[in-house]
């Protein structure tokens, strides 16, 4: 997951490198939201949960988590290109 980041994500964008857990945080460019962006993910047939409903404060729209604990390497790489072409849409 880590090493397609770069390619799938638009530039701007930004993620944790976890040392464990289930997820990667990843940020958008502030102009983007997570939640329309998975409206348009999902017509791409892929998935991801928007970052903004997990802060106690004021949330951060631009966030979405990205799971790498379920999915095959190949899937993984298959859901990134959905999801670059869900961005470019």
């Amino acid at each position: 997951l880590l090493a397609g980041l770069a390619d799938a994500l638009p530039d701007g964008s930004g993620w944790n490198r976890p040392d464990g857990g289930m997820f990667v945080w990843a940020q958008l460019p502030d102009d983007l939201d997570a939640e329309r962006l998975l409206e348009r993910a999902l017509t791409h047939d892929v998935a991801f949960v928007p970052g903004w409903p997990f802060y106690a404060g004021e949330p951060d729209r631009s966030t979405l988590r990205l799971s790498f604990t379920t999915h095959t390497p190949d899937e993984i790489a298959e859901g990134l290109d959905r999801l670059a072409r869900a961005l470019r849409h």
